[in-house]
């Protein structure tokens, strides 16, 4: 016969587990995006802002395994910044803010975080 208490134990400790896994998967995608977007700055002078978007940075949102990192840049062209970003151990995504529609870059600009920006 199960035993109910121990089922409950069990899959409390894995959900536990999975949860941990999870967050310590989140910090390593922030920091990858904080390293991209400064590394996007030193080598690209025209690009303004990065901005992290998405589930990485968002707190409120959910965070899944498949989660990957999303990026959104302010000047400069993204797909001369795609190489920077290809073969990284997470999968990144780059948006461009001026090709954005301007509800979707005002919504950038308020939920997301600045990763790194030129100084004014």
């Amino acid at each position: 016969m199960v035993d109910p208490v121990l089922v409950a134990r069990r899959l409390r400790h894995e959900n536990e587990r999975e949860a941990e896994l999870l967050s310590r998967r989140r910090l390593d995608a922030q920091k990858l995006g904080r390293e991209l977007a400064d590394r996007i700055l030193s080598l690209h002078p025209e690009v303004r802002r990065v901005w992290g978007i998405g589930s990485t940075f968002e707190e409120w949102r959910s965070y899944r395994s498949t989660s990957d990192i999303d990026l959104a840049i302010e000047s400069g062209d993204v797909l001369s910044l795609m190489p920077l970003v290809e073969g990284e151990e997470m999968e990144v995504d780059l948006v461009d803010l001026s090709s954005c529609d301007a509800a979707f870059a005002d919504f950038i600009r308020q939920q997301g975080v600045i990763l790194a920006e030129v100084p004014a």
